[in-house]
């Protein structure tokens, strides 16, 4: 079963727009991290949690969040709303390996233009590259 975190978050009381961010498991309530943080959107929280020197990577080491309200668990939220705006949200990493099980060829895109297969200047351009003949890309190579 995947992994599912609940964030509370509430306004700092000193009144200087900060705010108080704890993270728990869903399913158990057991605490993982609390921090301030200085407003902001969700993708400013994503950043804060994918940190490797962050709060929560010790424990989570995610590299992409989704973030959704209690209310509706089955849509993700647009990462560029204001942090003030909820009280609590729903945490989930993207599931890379089922990403690139429904859609294979994206990973084989994403490889080939990390390895500049597309670049006419570079020594590995692969001016016959398809994604047809392309190798499967592994879920932790495509991060």
């Amino acid at each position: 079963m995947a992994t599912v975190l609940t964030a509370s978050l509430s306004l700092n009381r000193s009144g200087n727009g900060d705010i108080s961010v704890a993270i728990m498991t869903s399913f158990s309530g057991k605490g993982v991290c609390s921090f301030q943080l200085p407003g902001g959107t969700l993708g400013d929280l994503q950043k804060v949690l994918c940190d490797p020197q962050g709060p929560m990577f010790w424990c989570y080491p995610w590299s992409r969040l989704l973030f959704y309200t209690e209310d509706e668990p089955l849509r993700p939220l647009d990462m560029n709303l204001q942090l003030d705006a909820f009280d609590s949200l729903v945490i989930k990493p993207v599931d890379m390996e089922a990403c690139l099980e429904r859609y294979p060829h994206v990973g084989k895109f994403l490889d080939a233009v990390r390895r500049n297969k597309f670049d006419p200047r570079s020594a590995k351009f692969d001016a016959m590259w398809t994604a047809r003949s392309a190798p499967t890309v592994p879920a932790d190579e495509a991060e």
